[in-house]
């Protein structure tokens, strides 16, 4: 392993070249969306997208733009599934091929098409961001460092300040309370425990020649490569309510298929520190080699997985979809349990409140046992303190691919 440390070592510190390869359907999104009344339709088992271009020309040439737009707005509340194939075919009298792009790729659907929220890209290109990936390492870096006995302290403190902010007495909070205390909490967190994990950039009063930098600051990750738009895929997502058993939201995901792959570069850069090597921060410690990467990375999701496999194994949720849920996690904890030089990470949409970091550790330390009271006081500050106390457990819902319960946004990273 020295040698491979060696291997990785430029004159600024390490870099890694790393291939991601998605374990299952992964969406991270952009704000965007396509709408089944104007920019998709279904043929099949394939998704076809709309030219813009082309489409709004024939519109123009037929003299049917004002009846088009009429047209959707009467269709907006009512099923979608045919709506534009037959504004084309029935009204447009043209072909599907002539207002269609040459792209398209499979669909997962099982009901009527929906929204279908846009998959973040620059230039019609895909890609993941390095900031996505970079948030998730971040995460399990701080998750060691909070469970480290020594550093136990800044938890105590942060607990603290939960109890602080807790309403006394039944007291009744407005949503802009609410806010405030949230926005409190969230500013408890970064000063008492991000800051003494990841040090601080330019403390005042500090000498800046001897300052210790943000650790973050040199834990460099580019962009991924351009992802292939055939190897993308359209999901229906649902959102499954634990306490009802049932699904209530529906909508669809541009998605990255399992087991398509890009590549990145993860960079741990010294000379973004004052003093170099001798001020490495010990958090960026665990990067220095690839066991120890996956080795951090790894602990973090498989205690993550382990988490919410014991919530679905409650009497309580006995239900098939959940089931098969379970199931896919249960396979993903075996393969992290099993794997020595590749790390599995969860990107994008799909990740829950335990997959924030002070959760779980909060989890581990005080909920186990679940009449404790500062666990207690945690779920129902998640929940916005309800008026009659959290009654079911946090969060009480699940996003997961109405086809085979699929969860989202699970990765593999291999060295190349």
């Amino acid at each position: 392993m020295d040698q491979q440390k060696i291997n990785n070592e430029t004159p600024l510190g390490y870099q890694y070249s790393l291939e991601i390869t998605a374990r299952t359907p992964m969406h991270i999104g952009c704000g965007e969306s396509f709408s089944p009344l104007t920019d998709y339709i279904i043929e099949g088992r394939k998704i076809r997208f709309i030219d813009s271009t082309k489409f709004s020309q024939i519109l123009y040439e037929k003299n049917l733009t004002e009846d088009f737009i009429a047209s959707v707005k009467k269709n907006m509340n009512l099923q979608k599934f045919n709506f534009l194939k037959d504004f084309i075919i029935n009204r447009l009298k043209v072909s599907i091929d002539d207002v269609c792009q040459e792209l398209a790729y499979p669909v997962y659907l099982s009901g009527n098409p929906v929204e279908m929220h846009r998959f973040v890209s620059t230039g019609g290109n895909v890609f993941i961001p390095g900031s996505t990936i970079k948030g998730a390492l971040r995460s399990a870096l701080l998750y060691k460092w909070m469970l480290n006995p020594a550093n136990a302290y800044a938890l105590d403190e942060w607990v603290k300040n939960l109890r602080w902010i807790y309403p006394k007495n039944n007291e009744k909070l407005s949503y802009h309370q609410i806010e405030e205390k949230h926005t409190e909490l969230e500013k408890c967190f970064a000063n008492l425990i991000e800051e003494k994990c990841f040090g601080v950039l330019n403390p005042k009063g500090i000498n800046r020649d001897t300052a210790e930098r943000l650790a973050m600051s040199c834990l460099k990750l580019g962009d991924s490569n351009n992802i292939a738009l055939d190897e993308m895929a359209a999901y229906e997502i649902c959102r499954f309510r634990l306490d009802e058993e049932k699904e209530d939201i529906r909508v669809l995901k541009e998605c990255v298929d399992a087991d398509n792959k890009c590549k990145a570069k993860l960079s741990i850069d010294f000379s973004s520190l004052f003093g170099g090597m001798k001020k490495y921060p010990k958090i960026l410690q665990e990067f220095c080699t690839w066991e120890q990467i996956c080795k951090t990375i790894n602990a973090y999701s498989k205690d993550v997985l382990d988490y919410e496999i014991n919530v679905l194994s409650y009497e309580a949720f006995n239900n098939d979809d959940l089931d098969k849920y379970q199931g896919h996690l249960t396979a993903l904890s075996e393969e992290i349990e099993n794997s020595t030089d590749v790390a599995y990470l969860r990107l994008g949409q799909g990740k829950m409140q335990f997959y924030q970091t002070i959760a779980l550790v909060l989890f581990k330390s005080r909920g186990e046992d679940e009449d404790n009271d500062d666990w207690i006081k945690y779920l129902n500050y998640c929940a916005g303190f309800p008026d009659d106390g959290l009654k079911e457990i946090y969060p009480i819902t699940r996003s997961l691919a109405t086809i085979d319960q699929i969860p989202l946004g699970w990765v593999m990273i291999k060295l190349l």
